[in-house]
């Protein structure tokens, strides 16, 4: 069973902006420092590669837990909503 999370709508509205950030910003971000790291050479001795996968691998599971936790409360709401 999910955990319940309360929020208000000024923590809501934090999360969506959260979201389109990681979205945008921080994607673009990410995929420039690989690119550039691909440029010095060989991957496989390429420590800047290794470190800007990694940070692309942590942005995109952040990216999924936001997207997750915005679903729940999209639908708290709904469900709040309703019962009014």
């Amino acid at each position: 069973m999910a955990k319940e999370i309360l929020i208000t709508q000024e923590g809501l509205e934090d999360l969506k902006n959260e979201l389109e950030y990681l979205k945008v910003e921080k994607r673009t971000e990410i995929a420039e420092k690989i690119k550039i790291a691909r440029s010095f050479g060989d991957l496989s001795e390429n420590s800047e590669y290794d470190e800007a996968k990694k940070k692309q691998n942590h942005a995109q599971k952040l990216l999924i837990s936001v997207q997750e936790l915005k679903c729940l409360m999209l639908n708290l709401e709904k469900k709040l909503n309703t019962k009014s």
